[in-house]
């Protein structure tokens, strides 16, 4: 790991970037090794190579990633990926349909991401710890080479204890 940077911005500088990962516990010591996260398994990899040519790559949504106690709405969304990356789509297994995809635009004239697209929803998209989800990488490598790679969807979800307006006291809570 000592050859990749860290990422220091919201730009998509593709190779050599890995974004730091975290838990929702700040506590929690989160060790990397090739990619890899101890608690999400260790055949789930944040970075990787993508051969020349098109190619989806598909992991399984462990519960400890989205840790959902309840249905809950899903309000905004963005993705990162590297260069030649296309899209990255969240995919309900249950019910066989796309939750949301995220479009990526590559510059015409050099490498790197001009663009990565977003989900926005004031009502929101209703997920639940009931169903299986999917993360569905579409990468499109125009090189002859191998590329670095790496898929990240940051999604925003709402809290279920929040409440608009706050109820009397909420904000001392808070």
């Amino acid at each position: 790991m000592e050859h990749m940077k860290m990422c220091t911005s919201m730009a998509h500088p593709g190779e050599g970037c890995v974004e730091p990962m975290g838990t929702n516990n700040l506590s929690a010591v989160v060790s990397t090794k090739d990619g890899v996260q101890a608690q999400f398994g260790n055949d789930v990899t944040y970075h990787w190579m993508v051969p020349p040519g098109r190619h989806t790559y598909r992991v399984k949504v462990a519960p400890n990633q989205l840790n959902l106690a309840a249905l809950t709405t899903l309000h905004y969304a963005t993705a990162h990926l590297h260069p030649y990356g296309e899209s990255l789509e969240l995919y309900d297994l249950a019910t066989s349909r796309s939750v949301l995809k995220i479009q990526a635009e590559d510059f015409h004239d050099k490498v790197g991401v001009m663009h990565m697209g977003e989900f926005q929803s004031a009502s929101g998209i209703v997920v639940g710890p009931a169903h299986q989800y999917e993360l569905r990488a579409e990468y499109n490598n125009t090189t002859s080479k191998d590329v670095d790679a790496m898929a990240i969807l940051y999604l925003y979800l709402l809290e279920n204890d929040f409440h608009y307006p706050p109820k009397s006291g909420m904000l001392a809570k808070r």
